[in-house]
């Protein structure tokens, strides 16, 4: 079963224009597209995207999730060093505070 992008927006809670950005950079590129030029997503899709929605929501960029989509980085190890840019910012913030 696949989905127009218009229902995987719906479901997903991010707008159309973003899943196009999303495969105009390669990062979750559409299962299809139709003879009418609209992208359909199949599960394998969604799951990524779900993913993706995840890393997101916790201040991973887009050029790191697509490392760790890629396989080229392990999510945990990814997350790790985004754990220590933030901790190096709040120490940067802090630092900034005193001044």
């Amino acid at each position: 079963m696949d989905w127009p992008i218009s229902e995987v927006a719906r479901m997903s809670g991010v707008t159309a224009r973003t899943l196009r950005h999303y495969d105009e950079i390669g990062l979750l590129p559409p299962a299809r597209i139709g003879s009418n030029g609209h992208r359909y997503y199949e599960e394998h899709q969604l799951l990524l995207l779900q993913q993706i929605l995840v890393l997101r929501e916790l201040g991973v960029g887009l050029p790191e999730i697509g490392r760790v989509l890629a396989d080229q980085v392990d999510t945990v190890e990814a997350l790790r060093g985004h754990h220590r840019r933030l901790l190096a910012e709040r120490d940067r913030l802090d630092a900034l505070a005193e001044t």
